[in-house]
C-alpha cells in the first residue's frame, strides 16, 4: 500500500443511496464528533471542520492493534443499509476482511478538507474506500500530489497514510466512506481476549 495513492476498483449503482441521502435533514446533526474533533494536540485545525457526517456503522477510531474488534450499527435506516450491503459484501470478499466503519460525509459548497495525514492504529491498519454519491466536476481529491475527480458510484481506495485533501468549488459533495479491517488484525485482537 506504500506506493498507492488512489486505486479504482469498480462502479456501483448508487441511485438508491443517493435517494436516501437526499431526504436527510436532521440526520446530519445526529453525530457531530468528526467535524468537532480537536486537533490542538497536533497543532493544527481540524481538516474535517467543514463536513457533516451520518454514521451508519461505528468502530472506535482509538482502537489499537491487539484490541478486540467490535462494530455497532448506528443507523436505523434499514433501506439505506440494504442499499449499501452489496458494496460492503463486495469489499469483505475482495479484501478478506470485515467492514469496520461506514459513514456518509457531506462537504459543503466552496469548502475544502485541508491536507492532512491520518494516524493511529485503526486508521493505519484499516483500508479506506470512498464512493462518491453527489459530486460535480469541481471536486478534486488529492493524495500525495495525485489529483483526481472521482465520479459518482466509483469505488476508490485512498491511501490515508499519505497527505490528502479535497477541494470543492461549487455544490455539495457527498461521499460514502467504508473502512475495511484486514482479517489478520481482527484475529490478533480476538486471540488476546
Amino acid at each position: 500500500m506504500e506506493s498507492l495513492t488512489l486505486k479504482f476498483y469498480k462502479k456501483f449503482n448508487v441511485d438508491g443511496i443517493i435517494e436516501s441521502v437526499n431526504s436527510f435533514n436532521e440526520e446530519w446533526e445526529i453525530d457531530t464528533s468528526r467535524q468537532n474533533l480537536s486537533y490542538e494536540n497536533v497543532g493544527r485545525k481540524n481538516p474535517h471542520r467543514f463536513t457533516k457526517t451520518y454514521m451508519i456503522q461505528y468502530h472506535d477510531l482509538y482502537w489499537t492493534l491487539g484490541q478486540k474488534f467490535v462494530t455497532k450499527v448506528m443507523s436505523n435506516n434499514q433501506n439505506l443499509i440494504n442499499q449499501i450491503d452489496p458494496i460492503k459484501n463486495y469489499l469483505e470478499e475482495e479484501l478478506d476482511g470485515t467492514v469496520a466503519r461506514i459513514l456518509i460525509v457531506k462537504l459543503g459548497s466552496e469548502s475544502s478538507i485541508d491536507r492532512h495525514v491520518d494516524y493511529g492504529d485503526y486508521l493505519e491498519t484499516s483500508r479506506r474506500f470512498h464512493i462518491p454519491l453527489i459530486t460535480n466536476d469541481s471536486v478534486i481529491f488529492e493524495v500525495d500530489g495525485d489529483k483526481k475527480h472521482l465520479k459518482s458510484g466509483e469505488l476508490w481506495q485512498i491511501n490515508n497514510m499519505k497527505p490528502h485533501s479535497v477541494e470543492n468549488k461549487k455544490g455539495e459533495r457527498v461521499h460514502l466512506i467504508i473502512d475495511v479491517m484486514p482479517k489478520w488484525a481482527i484475529d490478533m485482537g480476538n486471540a488476546s481476549v
